[in-house]
């Protein structure tokens, strides 16, 4: 008997608290059973209103409403109690030809230096294993690309908790070692699991707002 893959697709519309928050009201989008495989497609952190051509700065003068960190999400975790540890093997990660780095102003844990400094983008193109990047003065520069998931997480029992925020539910981790051949453990709150995108390179901490997303 052959066992179909599921595959979870990201929302068209998306919403500022269902979408981008860990929370036990927020309501799932589809179940999985302990043992099935699942495809998630994820936006960027941006939800992909970034692009070449449409720099953060341009973004943000037309009015677009950002949403922030977006998830895919809520996955209901079939026969998952509180108490339970979920055991997330992550099989693969698939990640597009185009990644960017970008600062936005007044957001991060600079705020007060980072805030005087405009809406930054830099776009880097992803091929052959490497990450192709050219600085303001022309300089190329490339180094290998290592996806890894930078949020994913449990809905935590009784509140409502921001994908930006990393906290014991999982979240806004960005830790490298969540990539692919490695296993997560996370605590079960609840019986909801939402996931969301990854990260092609990124450093292990952040100074203001700094972002890599692909």
């Amino acid at each position: 008997m052959v066992t179909r893959m599921k595959f979870i697709e990201k929302k068209t519309a998306l919403s500022e608290i269902a979408d981008c928050t860990f929370g036990p009201h927020n309501e799932f989008v589809t179940k999985v059973s302990p043992g099935e495989e699942a495809t998630v497609e994820t936006y960027d952190c941006f939800a992909n209103a970034v692009k070449p051509g449409r720099d953060l700065a341009e973004v943000l003068r037309s009015g677009t409403k950002l949403f922030d960190n977006p998830v895919t999400g809520p996955i209901y975790i079939e026969g998952a109690e509180k108490g339970d540890t979920l055991v997330v093997d992550i099989v693969d990660i698939k990640i597009p030809d185009i990644g960017l780095t970008a600062v936005m102003p007044g957001f991060g844990a600079l705020e007060g230096w980072l805030s005087t400094s405009p809406p930054l983008t830099k776009f880097g193109t992803i091929k052959n294993g490497k990450i192709y990047y050219k600085s303001d003065h022309g300089k190329e520069i490339s180094f290998p690309v290592k996806p890894f998931i930078g949020t994913i997480g449990v809905s935590p029992p009784a509140e409502s908790i921001s994908t930006i925020t990393p906290h014991k539910h999982g979240g806004n981790m960005d830790v490298p070692e969540v990539c692919a051949g490695n296993r997560l453990f996370l605590p079960v709150g609840g019986g909801r699991s939402p996931v969301c995108g990854g990260r092609c390179a990124c450093s292990s901490r952040r100074w203001g707002d700094l972002r890599d997303s692909c």
